[in-house]
């Protein structure tokens, strides 16, 4: 094989040669990065954040709404998962 695709945050191993050659190169996948199977419907996983947490990463696109109490998905895309959500916050 002469090209190895690659869709980030993979860890990769390689040896090279005296020749300048990589002889052995082994990839990785990242258990919480991206996934070449991400759209599949039998692929799964999961992924546990604190309330505080989550809040803090939606400041930039919240607005200041407040304290979040809640997070249900209002649709899911073709593998299942969450593309859209429903939320509660209580009002600052």
């Amino acid at each position: 094989m002469a090209t190895l695709p690659l869709i980030g945050s993979e860890r990769l191993r390689f040896h090279v040669d005296g020749d300048g050659r990589i002889d052995f190169m082994e990839a990785e996948l990242n258990p919480a990065g991206a996934s070449s199977d991400r759209y599949s419907p039998v692929s799964s996983w999961e992924t546990t954040i604190s309330r505080a947490e989550l809040a803090e990463k939606l400041k930039p696109f919240s607005g200041g709404i407040g304290e979040l109490l809640d997070l249900q998905p209002a649709r899911r895309g073709t593998s299942g998962r969450a593309v859209a959500c429903n939320s509660k916050a209580a009002a600052e």
